[in-house]
């Protein structure tokens, strides 16, 4: 009793299956091959599924049919699920095969089939069953398959059948059939029959044998072997070649086992010989003369044999017509037995086509008139030869192997095909296949003049060809034109550039120059594309839309006659858009005065442009003509116009040649980043100030920023170049006073170096110093009044004391050091010398390190009234300012203690009284040494500080 779960699935399965129409025919072949085993064979109510059923699909042919005993047949057979819910598990063969049935292989479900222990719901397997009859009769067998079908375990019965029967006998026949006359056959001649044998049973014919005929019957071939297979076929060939006139008879005996039992077949021959003449043709064969050009003709020689036992007689050969014709005729109107003639026929075409004629051999072989045919065929050529270019569509091309027709050809006719005139140079040659016939050769770079010829058969050629076709492979670009050269870095329209021009590409198959512009260094052609200029040598582009103030460059490249491009060419220089000129540098003003050595100092506002200013052109001038104008022909004639930058004040320095006295003039243009240039502008005039000229009594000026003042010790100045040592051996006095004051390399101590790119003399602080002799003008006379002044720059050390300039000794002596972080001026005139004592007295001020400074020291006792009178001043200026004041009580007498430069030379005192006799070496640069025997007013002192200043800051 099934619950109601079960019972349930039954019916929903069973109703599912019969829902489906296209299973039912499964369902009703089922059901005819299964027989409950394990239960009752279960039926589902339409509201269950339905269980497992299998069976046989309707295509599956268990029946195997008629069969031969002996031998082996397979079948692959279907089984089915029938339900299209529920798997048939634990599939097992119960009941095995038998009576010659069995497994493939040997076991379930056979080598190659798919059926295992689970069928699936609605899916198909396959058993692969052989069969090996060995009995006569009807053949039955039942396989039985165990499976549980969802709800109990079944047993699926398969019948398997089949009907055998012995096989029939290997059978030979023979076609034609029956015994065969040859008839009268001509002594030496011969006759033939081919059988065909057959074997028409079901078992192979084995032991075949043929044997029996006797001369002068023969077997002349065959192709049967000792087996003749069941369904196959062979062929013998029995000829009668009758020795003598007498009548002949034999039999050819076949013997074989037909699969069950000896057989014999016997075939009777019969014949007759007789004498007569027979004439054969080259042993029968037809002639084809072949392919012939018109020009040409072939002979063939037509060998004629009496193969007959008597004389053949009347012997004619006729029947031909052109373009066939026999050109000699060697045979007798009587042949012998054996004997041989040749008649020579020549085939000569005038058309194109194929010919074919037949010629006829008429003899009397003794009983009756005969005739032997042969026929003739041949094939003419006379079309003249056409050729043309098929690919590349024109020449010259870059195509290395283009394609060339011949045209007017015939099937077989062999074309060769040659690269030069009168077919000289052959590329290719191909038999036609047709009327046409396409080549492509490889080439290398070059002209070609492609001409044919046609070869016949016989290797015969025919005149080269009258049509031809010229082509030229280039394959290499053409070289680069020139690069283009710009007229002009601008243009004041955005739609077209500067003129540009250009030399010739070396190339000679140049066609046509392209232009293209572009903002990318390396050129090209995005703004706008490249543009056919012709074969030129100059242009301009149009039709741009250029952005104002981008650089653009010009691109040219070469074609070809075949396309073919080369590099591109690229301009060097670039052009922009640009609308308008800057405007000019305006409102200028002077400031500072200028030197031998400086230009005065020229501000401006500053210019402007769309595209920006890129520097400043800055000229100095002078009037040399003294008409106080700046004349076109005086403009620059100081200093050129040079670039000095995007700024807007300028000062020349380290300038030669400026004369003093005269007017001059600062020029100042703008430059856009275009490189158009604004109108000029010019200062008021400016005349040099020089300090030997401006303040009276210069007696000594030493100026590093003259190198021709600066000797080594070889007496090379500093702008000897490479000559130069770089040592400072003589620092020679430019003061222009009555005696030269040159100074010199302080005994025990060495050169300082000089720096000729900032122009100072550069002490090291520990071995360096210079001097100069004691003289009058310096050192040997009693001084009222002294203006020292010197421009130095200080290194990071301030702190040690560091003498920059040093004069007298234990006694009396002004000096200029820096020392503990300040600048001092010293003064002192210690004994009395009828006027008083002056102990060491000094002012000072701050010093920072790395730092130019200009210090003037000056002594004035000019309202010297004898030792009651007033006392002198002392006033140290550092930059332009007071930094402190002093008296004193005594002049400065003579003293014969040298001067010294950059360190202390014969004693010097100083603020703590010690008074050493030398060393306290200068660290830093020295600019400039003036001594003047004069007393400046405040004025002074500042354009003195002011033209150091220009000069050195």
């Amino acid at each position: 009793m099934l619950n109601v779960s079960y019972q349930n699935h039954i019916l929903q399965g069973l109703n599912f299956a019969i829902s489906i129409s296209k299973h039912l025919f499964i369902l009703s072949i089922t059901l005819l091959f299964i027989t409950a085993c394990g239960g009752p064979p279960q039926q589902a109510d339409e509201n269950s599924e339905g269980p497992a059923t299998l069976g046989f699909t309707p295509d599956a042919a268990p029946d195997f049919g008629e069969v031969l005993t002996g031998f082996s047949y397979q079948r692959t057979l279907e089984i089915y699920n029938g339900s299209l819910t529920v798997p048939a598990t634990n599939v097992t063969v119960t009941s095995g095969l038998d009576s010659g049935f069995s497994f493939a292989g040997g076991t379930f479900p056979g080598s190659g089939g798919t059926c295992g222990i689970e069928i699936a719901a609605g899916a198909t397997c396959s058993i692969v069953v052989d069969l090996n009859p060995v009995i006569i009769g009807n053949l039955s067998s039942v396989l039985t398959l165990s499976y549980f079908d969802g709800l109990a375990d079944q047993e699926a019965n398969f019948t398997l059948s089949a009907q055998s029967r012995d096989p029939l006998p290997g059978t030979l026949t023979f076609s034609p059939s029956g015994d065969h006359d040859f008839g009268t056959i001509a002594i030496g001649g011969f006759s033939e029959i081919t059988y065909t044998v057959t074997n028409a049973g079901e078992l192979d014919a084995t032991g075949v044998t043929f044997s029996g005929v006797a001369a002068p019957f023969t077997i002349d071939s065959n192709t049967c072997g000792a087996t003749v297979s069941a369904g196959t076929n062979c062929q013998v060939v029995v000829r009668f070649s009758p020795p003598a006139q007498t009548t002949y008879n034999t039999a050819l005996t076949v013997n074989y086992n037909d699969g069950v039992s000896p057989q014999t077949i016997i075939k009777n021959f019969d014949g007759e010989g007789r004498v007569a003449g027979f004439l054969a043709i080259n042993e029968g064969y037809d002639f084809d003369f072949g392919l012939i050009n018109n020009t040409f003709f072939i002979d063939q020689n037509l060998t004629v044999r009496n193969t007959g036992g008597g004389t053949a007689s009347t012997v004619g050969f006729t029947g031909l017509a052109a373009p066939f014709s026999v050109q000699n005729n060697f045979c007798p109107a009587t042949l012998a037995p054996a004997a041989v003639c040749t008649i020579v026929v020549r085939f000569t075409p005038t058309a194109t086509g194929s010919f074919s004629d037949t010629g006829s051999l008429n003899f009397f072989d003794g009983f009756n008139n005969q005739t032997v045919s042969v026929d003739l065929a041949g094939e003419g050529f006379a079309a003249a030869l056409s050729l043309s270019l098929q690919s590349p569509g024109s020449s010259p091309s870059n195509a290395d192997t283009p394609t060339i027709r011949v045209s007017n050809t015939v099937n077989g006719v062999r074309i060769r095909l040659y690269s030069s005139a009168g077919c000289g140079s052959e590329v290719g040659n191909s038999v036609s296949t047709g009327t046409t016939i396409d080549f492509s050769p490889t080439l290398a770079e070059g002209s070609y003049q492609f001409h044919a010829r046609a070869e016949d058969g016989q290797g015969n050629l025919s005149a080269c060809s009258a049509a031809s076709v010229a082509y030229q492979y280039d394959n290499s670009a053409p070289t680069a034109p020139g690069i283009p050269v710009l007229a002009s870095n601008f243009t004041t329209s955005n739609s077209t550039t500067p003129n540009f021009n250009w030399t010739h590409s070396g190339s000679g198959d140049v066609v046509d120059y392209e232009v293209g512009i572009s903002a990318n260094p390396a050129g090209g052609n995005d703004i706008g594309g490249f543009t056919s200029k012709g074969y030129v040598t100059s242009a301009n582009e149009s039709g741009l839309s250029l952005t104002e103030c981008n650089d653009y460059f010009v691109s040219l490249r070469a074609e070809d006659g075949v396309g073919l491009f080369s590099p591109l060419a690229v301009s060097a220089t670039t052009f922009r858009y640009d609308s308008a000129v800057p405007t000019n540098p305006s409102s200028l003003v002077e400031s500072n005065d200028a030197s031998d050595t400086n230009s005065a100092t020229v501000s401006w506002n500053a210019s402007s442009d769309a595209c920006g200013i890129d520097f400043y052109e800055v000229a100095v001038s002078e009037d040399t003509n003294g008409n106080s104008v700046l004349d076109p022909g005086e403009i620059g004639n100081v200093v050129a116009f040079s670039n000095v930058g995007n700024i807007t004040t300028h000062r020349f320095d380290g300038l030669t040649g400026l004369t003093t006295g005269l007017n001059h003039y600062t020029s100042i243009r703008a430059v856009d980043t275009t490189g158009r240039t604004s109108g000029t502008v010019v200062s008021d005039p400016w005349i040099i100030y020089n300090p030997s000229i401006e303040l009276p009594d210069m007696v000594l000026w030493l100026d590093a920023n003259d190198p021709a003042t600066i000797l080594d010790a070889d007496g090379d100045d500093a702008n000897s170049g490479g000559a130069f040592s770089g040592v400072i051996a003589t620092w020679l006095d430019k003061s222009g006073s009555t005696t030269d004051h040159d100074f010199v390399v302080s005994s025990g101590s060495v050169g300082p170096n000089y720096d000729g790119v900032n122009f100072s003399a550069v002490f090291d602080g520990a071995t360096t110093g210079m001097t100069v002799p004691d003289h009058p003008d310096l050192n040997n006379a009693t001084v009222t009044q002294r203006n020292l002044t010197t421009a130095f720059r200080t290194s990071g050390d301030i702190n040690t004391r560091q003498v920059i300039y040093d004069e007298g000794g234990s006694i009396r002596g002004m000096n200029i050091y820096v020392f503990n972080g300040r600048i001092y001026c010293g003064f002192y005139n210690t004994p009395n010398d009828g006027d008083g004592s002056q102990p060491f007295t000094s002012v000072s001020a701050p010093a920072a390190t790395n730092t130019t400074y200009f210090v003037t020291w000056v002594f004035d006792y000019t309202n010297y009234a004898g030792a009651g009178g007033p006392d002198g001043d002392l006033t140290c200026y550092v930059n332009d300012t007071v930094i402190g004041t002093s008296t004193s009580t005594s002049r400065l007498f003579a003293h014969s203690g040298n001067i010294g430069i950059g360190h202390i030379d014969n004693q010097s005192c100083f603020e703590d009284g010690s008074c050493p006799a030398s060393d306290n070496h200068f660290l830093g640069d020295l600019y400039e040494v003036m001594i003047f025997n004069n007393v400046p007013d405040a004025a002074d002192v500042t354009n003195v500080h002011t033209f150091l200043s220009n000069k050195w800051n």
